[in-house]
């Protein structure tokens, strides 16, 4: 099967003798339109293979078609799909490729070659780690008597096949335009910055279900689960249902159609759908009339509450992001107000926002623990785009809050009933925020951004007032470009 194998390299004559060395490949950068060079070589292998002209290399659909066309071709530095006849050829399947602007030349750096061993190796630079999985060497052949330690034999024709393999994997994954790191660590496909993006939500299409969480403010206590759609799998996320007079109970999902669950009960309604689904991926209903049985809340009085919330898990220090943008779209889908004569719009609203935590996670820090809540509004009943708020948190944690105004993240105000879409880098206001807090004298322990981490989120509503309400999100994303090179 692999002497059929079909290579642009065509190897030259290559010596071996019983000691194996460690191979080091030293190629040529990757220029468009140019040959690619390179060697593997140590004291007791040298494998040459000759410059082959690389195949052209495919654009996306709708540039490659304008350009043909015109009888373009592609532009410098722009980044393009794997070429798929160069796929289609080789053995070695690629594994977690990192696409980048600027090309940076690759190292091999394999374990030793072994009779009956099996070849392991990766290609990796500071610019991009391509990782080959293992394939089985045939044994090397002897003459009729054997051979002596350090006795040259002829070449494997088999060892060359595989040499030539090694070689042809390293064009094809330089190539790859996009992919991803195994688990801890996703690539953004859309960075053209040339750095690695870290996805620090976890689920983010609401897949393993809800930890419920008891409605009593103050302190997280787990109660029951609503199971996801992934069996085996814990929830990555809490169902927050603060001073709500109403929480659910524990029990499987209604399946109003396929890819839809839905779990209700007088005070709210929870909905997450498939992606193909029109009630993808989540909505949040509150029944306000309900959870204050028809009076309006009075001052001082708590409010409720429906939030999904996770924390991040190993978050990279303010110091080492370079970007942290935030991708979501909602669309409100209900929101009727039951005026009382005592309505006062101070009192009495419904706000749909999402809060980041800023905080401070060096345990050697006096400030520790301490943080700003960063607010993304997406909606509010008392104006087309919510307004800022920049003050401490009476709700209970006395810390700040930095809410800049629904402008900020929007040109589409939710009023409208449509789909608002957010993406946005939030690094410069994360650092306003923090230039804030210390002006107007919260964490005075710490002006150090390595000090401050982005540490979890929560998303829906706070209902003051009598407000029937719902909102649908989907697409939600936050992906942190790193100044160097997580390992």
């Amino acid at each position: 099967m692999m002497t059929s194998l079909t290579s642009h390299w065509p190897a030259q004559p290559a010596v071996m003798n019983e000691r194996r060395f460690p191979l080091t490949l030293d190629p040529s950068p990757l220029g468009r339109g140019k040959h690619l060079h390179g060697a593997l070589i140590n004291q007791g292998i040298r494998l040459v293979a000759r410059p082959a002209k690389m195949l052209p290399l495919p654009t996306c659909h709708a540039v490659a078609s304008e350009r043909r066309r015109k009888g373009e071709g592609r532009s410098e530095g722009e980044v393009s799909v794997v070429n798929p006849v160069a796929i289609k050829k080789s053995h070695w399947p690629a594994q977690h490729a990192v696409p980048y602007e600027h090309q940076f030349p690759l190292t091999l750096d394999p374990s030793p070659l072994g009779r009956g061993k099996h070849l392991h190796g990766a290609l990796k630079n500071q610019g991009a780690r391509l990782v080959a999985r293992p394939a089985k060497m045939l044994p090397l052949p002897k003459g009729p008597k054997g051979r002596d330690e350090g006795e040259v034999s002829v070449v494997n024709p088999t060892a060359s096949v595989v040499a030539r393999m090694i070689l042809f994997v390293f064009i094809a994954m330089a190539l790859v335009s996009s992919s991803t790191f195994a688990s801890e660590a996703r690539i953004d496909r859309d960075t053209q910055s040339g750095r690695p993006a870290r996805e620090l939500i976890r689920d983010p299409h609401f897949r393993t279900g809800f930890c419920l969480i008891d409605p009593k403010p103050g302190k997280r206590v787990e109660y029951g689960r609503l199971a996801g759609v992934t069996n085996g799998v814990a929830p990555a996320w809490d169902l927050d249902q603060w001073s709500s007079r109403f929480p659910l109970t524990a029990d499987p999902p209604q399946t109003p159609r396929p890819g839809v669950q839905c779990w209700t009960n007088t005070g709210k309604i929870i909905t997450r759908g498939d992606s193909n689904a029109a009630e993808a991926d989540l909505a949040l209903a509150v029944n306000g009339i309900v959870e204050y049985g028809k009076r309006a809340r009075k001052m001082g009085e708590p409010w409720v509450h429906l939030l999904v919330e996770q924390s991040f898990a190993d978050p990279p220090t303010l110091e080492e992001v370079a970007s942290a943008r935030l991708r979501l779209k909602a669309r409100l889908l209900r929101s009727e107000m039951h005026r009382t004569d005592d309505y006062s719009p101070g009192l009495h609203a419904a706000q749909f926002q999402m809060f980041l935590m800023i905080q401070n996670r060096n345990r050697a820090s006096p400030g520790y623990g301490k943080l700003v809540w960063f607010g993304i509004p997406l909606y509010d009943d008392r104006s087309r785009f919510p307004k800022e708020h920049k003050q401490q948190d009476t709700g209970g944690t006395a810390m700040f809050i930095f809410t800049p105004g629904g402008e900020v993240f929007a040109d589409r105000s939710a009023h409208d009933r449509q789909w608002i879409s957010i993406d946005k880098d939030l690094r410069p206001l994360f650092l306003e925020a923090l230039e804030t807090a210390w002006q107007r004298g919260f964490l005075r322990e710490s002006r150090t951004l390595s000090d401050y981490r982005i540490t979890g989120m929560n998303l829906g509503w706070e209902v003051p007032g009598l407000f029937d309400v719902e909102m649908q999100v989907r697409d939600l994303s936050l992906q942190v470009e790193l100044r160097r090179i997580e390992q």
